[in-house]
């Protein structure tokens, strides 16, 4: 009898036993296979398909209202150049000056500046100069408008200018052999009297309209920054133009043809000045707005792209090898028609010698051009 007992446990110890392993078991197994789900999703996760890359952007509504603020001797030509051959391709109502190639280049957008054609009032491109206030250039275009800027690095802006605009008389009479760090050395004494005159002062902030009586008021510069930041829906970075251009054709939807372009280089001339450290210094606290907007703008970009993966940077490279075969063809050969084959980022497209008489143009008979399809005489 005692015998029988102790077999009995033994038999339920091991059974216990069993049933215990078992269990552990199974617990372990559904552990491995969460773990292996979550893996598999996470792979899926870090490296999307292109093709879902691809259709996300072709999704994306083709934008045909456009306000590009066109910033002095800071690339904006070759931009405006591809807004107008946007505006013209899609038949669109581009806004365009009564004269020349300028709204104004020391006010606000009003009526009495541009042509009136629209029958609804309202306009779907805007890229000539003129001084940038949202609520006076919202009333002439569509609620849906992208309101997109351009900065370059103000010293690099600064001398650009300064070359471009020597013939004016505040700039003519400076003398030396290096007149640009005799002007950054006391530049209150060339400058015209009214800010507006100037081309050397703080001229890219100017163009985005800040108040000039707040001029001297560095820390209403930070919340005025503040404000284009909310405002403006895209600020190009020259430095980074091609990335810019990039991430411009997506946030637009438009295509990788839409955005070529061959560089304007309206008075640009090869720079054989050299400046010393004191020279940059003076510029920064001379045009201390400037670097205050453009350390914005340019910081929002980088950090933009550091959040980019390696398939935005494949489609960079397309971009530029499509740039680069489509300059040679236009200024290098005289065949009728290049044609450039699919990617996995565009359809194959054809570029013509249209194409590449519009992507030269200047910009007042680009401007004609728009006046004469458009505007009824």
């Amino acid at each position: 009898m005692i015998l029988f007992r102790l077999r009995r446990r033994r038999l339920r110890t091991l059974l216990l036993y069993v049933v215990s392993i078992s269990l552990i078991v199974a617990v372990l197994m559904r552990m491995r296979m969460k773990r292996s789900e979550k893996g598999a999703q996470s792979k899926t996760h870090i490296e999307p398909p292109i093709a879902n890359e691809v259709m996300n952007d072709v999704t994306v509504p083709e934008v045909h209202h456009v306000v590009f603020l066109k910033v002095h001797k800071a690339a904006s030509s070759t931009v405006m150049n591809i807004f107008m051959r946007f505006g013209i391709s899609r038949n669109l109502n581009v806004m365009v000056p009564k004269t020349l190639n300028v709204f104004s280049q020391s006010t606000y957008l009003h009526q009495s500046q541009f042509l009136h054609y629209s029958p609804s009032g309202l306009y779907d491109i805007l890229c000539c100069h003129v001084v940038y206030r949202k609520t006076s250039i919202a009333p002439y275009f569509p609620a849906d408008t992208r309101y997109i800027g351009i900065v370059r690095e103000p010293f690099q802006q600064f001398l650009s200018a300064f070359h471009y605009y020597r013939h004016l008389s505040y700039l003519k009479k400076i003398s030396g052999d290096n007149p640009v760090s005799t002007y950054l050395q006391d530049p209150l004494r060339y400058e015209p009297g009214h800010a507006l005159s100037s081309y050397t002062n703080n001229r890219m902030t100017f163009d985005f309209g800040y108040p000039f009586k707040e001029y001297k008021n560095t820390s209403y510069m930070y919340d005025y920054v503040d404000q284009l930041v909310s405002e403006l829906d895209f600020v190009i970075v020259v430095e980074y133009f091609d990335e810019s251009m990039l991430m411009l054709k997506q946030l637009l939807g438009w295509t990788l043809k839409d955005m070529l372009y061959i560089p304007r280089k309206y008075g640009e001339r090869r720079n054989t000045l050299t400046f010393t450290r004191e020279d940059r210094e003076r510029h920064k606290q001379w045009a201390r707005l400037d670097h205050i907007l453009y350390k914005r703008f340019l910081n929002i970009l980088l950090k933009k792209l550091d959040q980019k993966n390696k398939l935005f940077y494949e489609e960079l490279d397309t971009f530029k090898d499509l740039r680069v075969k489509m300059e040679h063809f236009c200024t290098a050969t005289k065949k009728e028609e290049l044609f450039l084959p699919k990617t996995t980022w565009n359809e194959n497209f054809t570029v013509s010698r249209k194409d590449c008489d519009l992507m030269q143009m200047n910009a007042v008979p680009l401007i004609n051009l728009v006046r004469g399809r458009y505007i009824a005489e």
